[in-house]
């Protein structure tokens, strides 16, 4: 008899500096949502909670790295964790590296996480209407269940862009895909993790 994926993974998704703070300029700026990404990420264990920014190199052959030339590229200082997060996270979460906009693109974040028993996916983290949309459809498709925690996600499309990529995450994931905050995010993992 097959054992039921019960546990929750932790999906944070490019929060790298250079998506903060491009060429030194902050495009997003007062977001609550770097405190919500650490409280959810102390919630679970380390082998649950994974940090995902691009990370191409040459031999990634990436559309990304064709469409935005410059970004992701690995080892750059923009690649790095941002400020917010940069010394409490990486104790906290496994890297995986991303080369698409879905984190779940080529077999390490699926190697990852088999072992762990995982039936949810909670998604965090930066562009809501590309990378973490794409990632929650990929999600989808391997057939787990998905959270979108709203308020520790955001995009440099703004409020509209932000608004946009829940819509489409409700759209395209029906019921399998759920929208909420941090708070009951937090109440659901504590429910689960008790059993």
């Amino acid at each position: 008899m097959a054992v039921a994926k019960r546990n929750i993974a932790f999906l944070i998704i490019d929060m790298a500096q250079e998506q903060f703070h491009p060429n030194g300029t902050p495009i997003i700026t007062s977001w609550p949502g770097h405190a919500h990404i650490l409280s959810l990420a102390q919630a679970l264990p380390k082998e649950r909670v994974f940090d995902s920014r691009l990370w191409i190199s040459p031999a990634d052959n990436s559309s990304l790295h064709e469409l935005y030339p410059g970004v992701g590229i690995a080892g750059r200082k923009g690649t790095e964790l941002c400020a917010e997060l940069i010394t409490k996270l990486p104790g906290l979460s496994t890297f995986v590296k991303k080369v698409q906009y879905s984190a779940f693109y080529g077999a390490e974040l699926d190697n990852l996480m088999a072992p762990e028993n995982v039936g949810v996916v909670m998604l965090a983290g930066i562009n809501t209407d590309y990378c973490v949309f794409a990632s929650g459809l990929d999600a989808f498709y391997r057939g787990y269940e998905v959270w979108l925690i709203q308020d520790a996600c955001t995009t440099i499309s703004g409020e509209a862009g932000h608004r946009r990529g829940i819509a489409e995450f409700k759209k395209f994931l029906g019921c399998k895909g759920i929208v909420m905050k941090t708070r009951e995010a937090l109440n659901r993992i504590q429910e689960r993790e008790k059993h």
